[in-house]
C-alpha cells in the first residue's frame, strides 16, 4: 500500500515536472531562434543599404557584429538544407536560385561587382527556408521587419519638425557613402538617433523641408525599407482577426505614407502610385469576377510586362521623347533621366535583343525588366518572368491584404530598386511572403483570435 502511494506520489510529480521542462525547452528554442532572425533580418538589411553603423566610431565594433552577423547566417543555412518543404515552394527557391547564378555569371561577365550579391541572396534563401517552416518565426520574423522599420520611420519623421523651425535639434554633416563619389554637396546631416536628412531644401520642396533619407546614402534606398515595412503591415493584417490591432496596423500604413510623402523622391512617388494602380486594378477584376486563374495572367500582365517593357517600347517610338523627359517640371527630375533614358539610344535595336549582351549594363535604371533584358536578351529574361509569374499564382489572390503585399514587393523590386532583387533583403521579403501564404494555403495557420496568440 507503502509503494503504491508512492509511485503515485512519484508520477504526480513527474507529470508536473515533465511539462515544467518542455516549457523551458520551448522558450529556450524560442529565444535562440528569435536571436538567430534578428541576426539575419540585421544582416539582410545591412547588405541592402541600411547603413547603421555607417558613423559608429568604434571600427573593431562593427568588425565583430559583421562576424557575428555572418556567423547566425552559416547557422541559418545549415538548418535550411535540412529542412523538406513543398513541391511548388521548391520550385521557387530552386529557380531563384537559378536566375540568381545566371545574373551573377552575366555581372561576372561583364565586370559588375554586384556578383557578389546574388550570391548572398541565395544563402539567406536557405536561411529563409529554414524560418518559413514554422508559422512561429514567420510571425516572429514579421513582426520584427514592421516594428524596425516603423520605428526608425518615426524617428527619422522628427527631423521634419526640425526643417519646420518647431523644434531645433543637433546635427552633423557626414561624409555619404554609396552612390557616386566625390559628390559632396550630397553629403547629408546626421542627426544622431534621429537619422539622416539631405543638408539643402530640394527646389520645389512641398512644405520647405530636406528630404528624408532615414539610415540610407539617398532617400532612394531609404524608401525601399519604407515600402517594406508597409507591406509586413499588409501581411499582419492579413493574419489577425483582433480588430484593434489590425486598425493599429492600418493607422501605421497612414503613418508610412505621410513619411513618403515627406521623402520627396519621384521614384518613390511613381512606384506608390504603379502600386496604387495595380491594386485598383485587382479590384475590378475581382468585381468582375473573373477566374483567380486569369486574374493572375492579367495582374502578371500589368505588374510586370506593361511597365516593363511595352511603356519602354512605346517610349522609344515618341519623337523628341527624350529632350520632353529632360524638361520635366512636374517630378522635377531634369538632368537625372539621363540615366534613365540611355536605352532610347539604341534606336531600333532596342526590340532585337535575343541573345547575352553584358556590354549592356547601365543602359537603364529603376527597371529591372528592361534591364535584364538589355544584358541577357529575351532567351534568358525567360526564367525571371516565370518566376514572378509562378510567385504571383503561388501567392494567390484570395486575401486583399495578401495581394497588397505582394504587389508592393513586386514593385519594390521591379520599379524603385531593381538591384535589390538580388541582394539577401530581396530574397528575405520574397520568401516571408511565399512563407506565409504556404500556411494559409494548406490551412496551417493557428486560430489567432485570443489575446494570448494576438499579442
Amino acid at each position: 500500500m507503502a509503494n503504491t502511494i508512492l509511485l503515485n506520489n512519484q508520477e504526480s510529480s513527474n507529470s508536473r515536472y515533465i511539462p515544467s521542462q518542455a516549457s523551458k525547452r520551448d522558450n529556450l528554442s524560442a529565444l535562440l531562434d528569435g536571436i538567430l532572425i534578428f541576426c539575419v533580418t540585421l544582416y539582410a538589411w545591412n547588405q541592402s543599404h541600411f547603413q547603421f553603423n555607417l558613423y559608429w566610431q568604434s571600427e573593431s565594433a562593427t568588425q565583430v557584429l559583421i562576424v557575428i552577423l555572418i556567423t547566425a547566417c552559416i547557422l541559418g543555412v545549415l538548418m535550411g538544407v535540412l529542412q523538406i518543404i513543398s513541391k511548388q515552394l521548391f520550385v521557387l527557391v530552386i529557380t531563384y536560385v537559378i536566375i540568381c547564378l545566371i545574373y551573377a555569371a552575366l555581372s561576372k561577365i561583364g565586370n559588375d561587382i554586384s556578383y557578389l550579391f546574388y550570391l548572398k541572396a541565395i544563402v539567406i534563401t536557405l536561411v529563409m527556408i529554414w524560418i518559413i517552416r514554422d508559422y512561429r518565426r514567420i510571425k516572429f520574423i514579421l513582426w520584427l521587419n514592421f516594428l524596425l522599420g516603423f520605428t526608425l520611420i518615426l524617428l527619422n519623421s522628427v527631423t521634419i519638425l526640425h526643417w519646420l523651425d518647431l523644434i531645433n535639434l543637433s546635427y552633423e554633416s557626414v561624409p555619404r557613402v554609396g552612390g557616386e563619389k566625390d559628390l559632396y554637396h550630397l553629403d547629408p546631416y546626421h542627426f544622431g538617433f534621429f537619422g539622416l536628412t539631405e543638408n539643402y531644401v530640394y527646389p520645389g520642396s512641398y512644405f520647405g523641408t530636406a528630404r528624408l533619407q532615414g539610415w540610407s546614402s539617398e532617400p532612394l534606398h531609404w524608401s525601399y525599407f519604407v515600402l517594406l515595412t508597409f507591406s509586413c503591415a499588409a501581411m499582419l493584417i492579413s493574419i489577425y482577426r483582433n480588430t484593434i490591432i489590425r486598425s493599429l496596423l492600418v493607422v501605421s500604413m497612414f503613418v508610412i505614407g505621410i513619411h513618403i510623402f515627406f521623402m520627396q523622391s519621384s521614384t518613390i512617388i511613381i512606384s506608390v502610385c504603379a502600386i496604387v494602380l495595380t491594386v485598383m486594378a485587382f479590384k475590378i477584376l475581382k468585381w468582375l469576377k473573373i477566374s483567380d486563374n486569369k486574374i493572375t495572367h492579367l495582374v502578371f500582365f500589368i505588374l510586370v510586362i506593361v511597365p516593363g517593357l511595352l511603356i519602354p517600347f512605346f517610349i522609344a517610338t515618341v519623337p523628341g521623347v527624350y529632350d520632353i523627359f529632360l524638361q520635366d517640371t512636374l517630378l522635377r527630375e531634369g538632368n537625372n533621366w539621363e540615366t534613365k533614358l540611355n536605352f532610347l539610344t539604341l534606336g531600333s535595336n532596342l526590340y532585337y535583343h535575343f541573345l547575352p549582351s553584358p556590354s549592356s549594363f547601365g543602359l537603364v535604371t529603376h527597371n529591372l525588366i528592361l534591364e535584364k533584358y538589355l544584358v541577357s536578351g529575351y532567351f534568358l529574361l525567360a526564367p525571371l518572368l516565370w518566376f514572378i509569374y509562378k510567385y504571383l499564382k503561388y501567392i494567390g489572390n484570395k486575401s486583399s491584404w495578401m495581394v497588397l503585399a505582394t504587389i508592393t514587393v513586386v514593385i519594390a523590386h521591379t520599379l524603385t530598386i531593381p538591384t535589390q532583387f538580388f541582394y539577401p533583403s530581396g530574397a528575405m521579403w520574397f520568401f516571408i511572403i511565399a512563407g506565409l501564404a504556404s500556411f494559409k494555403k494548406t490551412n496551417n495557420l493557428p486560430i489567432i483570435n485570443k489575446v494570448i496568440l494576438n499579442g
